[in-house]
């Protein structure tokens, strides 16, 4: 029997079960990725990985911990390497941090990093619908934004190579179970890539291995706006006065007042 989809010991499950209790009490009314606010990406990451992290390091997991390395791993390594991965994620466990790391961030670690944030597919006037008949609201509201791409790099940073090698698979693994919470959460697409980074000596020790999991993926950005009142209220024109033509000095002031003979 294959075991459900929200199984607590998948990737992800902990922060679907959360997202789910955020949503709105009614259950006529199903969310949109990305209507109610502009997608934090960053702290998505975060979260997901410092879960799965706590998760599998505590020693009553071991076993999950233990078949996720099994799949990642077996049969390109020995079991003696493979189960050398679990003892030292259990005996000293990844950080997480957003930003770059600094001298006090304990290794080895993630780091999440915005690296590009671009609009792209702007829809025609921003206008991305409004509340309908149905939803509650002290007043009438519609949506405008715009689509972006963006770009994120989880960094791994480690003192021994192996380290670096089984933290970055592990992380891309976290990412890919986990793709049904990421979309929920408004990350639309996800596409993955990697490599390896190279030592800046000015900025990191000689022992120190870094890897780079990139996630590119779109999310709308969206802002909620009273609806615009009656154009005629706001409508604005535009006059000229003390104008020449031909010779002849004319014009019209603001309130119409004719003071060409003036």
């Amino acid at each position: 029997m294959t075991a459900p989809r929200k199984d607590p010991r998948n990737f992800g499950t902990q922060l679907a079960e959360e997202k789910q209790a955020e949503l709105p009490l009614r259950p006529d009314i199903i969310s949109a990725s990305g209507r109610f606010s502009v997608v934090m990406a960053e702290r998505v990451f975060l979260k997901l990985l410092r879960q799965e992290i706590t998760r599998l390091c505590d020693p009553a997991n071991e076993t999950d911990l233990r078949r996720f390395f099994s799949h990642f791993f077996d049969p390109m390594v020995t079991k003696d390497e493979r189960d050398s991965y679990v003892s030292n994620f259990q005996r000293n466990p990844p950080t997480t941090v957003l930003g770059y790391p600094r001298t006090t961030t304990r290794l080895p670690a993630f780091a999440v990093i915005l690296e590009q944030d671009t609009e792209v597919d702007k829809p025609l006037g921003t206008y991305l619908g409004q509340t309908g008949a149905e939803e509650v609201r002290d007043e009438a509201e519609e949506y405008i934004g715009t689509m972006f791409e963006q770009t994120y790099g989880v960094y791994v940073y480690a003192e021994h190579p192996d380290a670096c090698i089984y933290l970055y698979h592990f992380a891309k693994a976290v990412f890919l179970g986990a793709y049904n919470v990421l979309h929920a959460c408004g990350i639309i697409d996800p596409s993955y890539s990697g490599n390896e980074m190279t030592p800046e000596e000015t900025y990191l020790p000689e022992n120190m291995f870094v890897r780079r999991l990139g996630v590119q993926f779109r999310s709308l950005a969206t802002v909620p706006a009273i609806l615009s009142p009656d154009p005629k209220d706001v409508r604005t024109g535009v006059w000229a006065s003390d104008l020449v033509v031909s010779g002849v000095r004319w014009g019209v002031t603001a309130d119409g007042e004719d003071f060409s003979e003036k």
